[in-house]
């Protein structure tokens, strides 16, 4: 049986909303892999130099870290917002507790160390804000902040 003749058992409509269909699913599936896709850069911090995945899309910033199991020694995220603000951060669906950097012109402003995990199931976790509007949120591994003497003013 030709292909033609296949198609030919189906209506205009039929093969209207099944190519829809597809498109659609590989349409979201595109979207979906890109936006969790994260760029990386490093940056050095405290005297040692840390790789930092980018959260640049709300996306991104929405996920952060939650859902992983750890954040490895001298690894991080970095979430760059596009206007200064008093950005919060909460740890819904995080499994370790990190260290939070809010930075305005690549200066500390604020410093939440040791931050813990959400309660599981706990659907309005509590929310951190930092003292000052930043531009840049950092996350980094508990304790992080602390062993580097990391303090608000210091410029990274």
């Amino acid at each position: 049986m030709t292909f033609k003749k296949y198609l030919s058992k189906f209506s205009k409509d039929q093969i209207f909303v099944a190519v829809f269909i597809v498109v659609a699913v590989i349409s979201f599936i595109a979207l979906r892999v890109s936006q969790s896709v994260y760029k990386k850069t490093t940056l050095k911090i405290g005297g040692e130099t840390v790789i930092l995945q980018i959260a640049d899309t709300s996306v991104k910033r929405q996920k952060g870290l939650s859902g992983r199991s750890l954040l490895p020694a001298n690894r991080g995220m970095i979430f760059i917002f596009g206007e200064k603000r008093q950005h919060a951060f909460w740890m819904k669906d995080m499994n370790f507790p990190i260290d939070i950097l809010w930075l305005d012109e690549r200066k500390i402003v604020d410093i939440a160390p040791i931050v813990p995990p959400a309660k599981a199931g706990d659907l309005n976790p509590p929310r951190y804000y930092p003292r000052l509007p930043a531009d840049v949120v950092i996350e980094l591994p508990a304790g992080f902040a602390a062993e580097h003497q990391l303090k608000i003013g210091d410029k990274l």
